[in-house]
């Protein structure tokens, strides 16, 4: 119908090409394109179901069979802090459902950059996006770029981007895991990866870079670093005591040079005079 009203002259893919671009643009999801630069291929609308009703089956909740203890998310859950201890990497996504999506081999993790489309759907009069999807999604760059943390400033500038616009949602005191729905499971396995050792998810020894700023166990770190110190100091005196000992035995063996040079010239001359 649309089709014989409105567009008479063009074809029906050409029409859902249309239709599917717009909507790319609207919703910032791969819908009916394949683009490599995304996690996920293209999905297609059915045009049966309710645009609303497609893009809830889109995101999923958690998938584990049980319930989820009720973990914590540290304060120290922030991109600095992953990049810095963790070497994981941030690639801005455009697609929404590409968010938060970890990727192991390339240490890479992509999050979604579009925080002022998210503002503009929560004010919109058409519920397309679940709300409860844009809020968990901002929740999420609140705590991965805190606005109050000079260290995130200075990370976005070195990375090129500025600071992500102030979208005000209800943030509790502390966050959980169990908190995230749609999210749970990509912020589950996230979860990990910050928890562990530096550089165990590369099985290499971690650099003197990532022991420095692993500070997530502050009496670890001082003990960890007193240690480290006390080694070099130990290894310096040490070096400076062996350099000493040698320089003695140098000027030693010199004098004991100098002893028998004179005590040779001493005899030399009592022997001329006795001749």
């Amino acid at each position: 119908m649309l089709q014989e009203k409105n567009f008479p002259d063009a074809c029906t893919q050409s029409i859902n090409d249309s239709i599917d671009l717009a909507l790319r643009l609207w919703l910032t999801m791969n819908i009916g394109d394949a683009s490599p630069l995304s996690t996920y291929k293209g999905i297609i609308w059915n045009d049966v179901s309710h645009l609303s009703t497609f893009v809830r089956e889109q995101f999923q909740g958690p998938t584990c069979d049980e319930p989820r203890a009720k973990e914590a998310i540290g304060s120290d859950m922030t991109a600095v802090s992953l990049d810095r201890i963790n070497g994981i990497s941030i690639e801005w996504a455009s697609n929404l459902k590409d968010h938060l999506y970890y990727d192991i081999g390339r240490e890479m993790l992509k999050v979604y950059s579009l925080e002022h489309v998210l503002q503009a759907h929560l004010t919109s009069e058409a519920k397309i996006i679940p709300d409860q999807v844009i809020n968990e999604t901002i929740l999420t760059l609140n705590f991965l770029f805190p606005r109050w943390d000079q260290r995130t400033t200075k990370y976005l500038k070195k990375i090129g981007r500025s600071s992500f616009p102030e979208v005000y949602v209800t943030v509790p005191q502390q966050l959980y895991l169990t908190d995230f729905h749609y999210w749970q499971d990509r912020l589950a396995i996230l979860l990990r990866a910050s928890q562990a050792p530096p550089a165990a998810h590369r099985n290499t020894l971690p650099t003197l870079r990532f022991l420095w700023n692993d500070r997530r166990n502050p009496h670890q770190w001082w003990t960890f670093w007193f240690a480290a110190s006390i080694l070099l100091l130990t290894v310096v005196f040490g070096l400076i005591s062996s350099v000493a000992t040698c320089m003695q035995t140098m000027y030693t063996y010199q004098s004991l040079q100098l002893t028998r040079e004179s005590i040779q010239l001493a005899r030399d001359t009592v022997s001329s005079h006795a001749a």
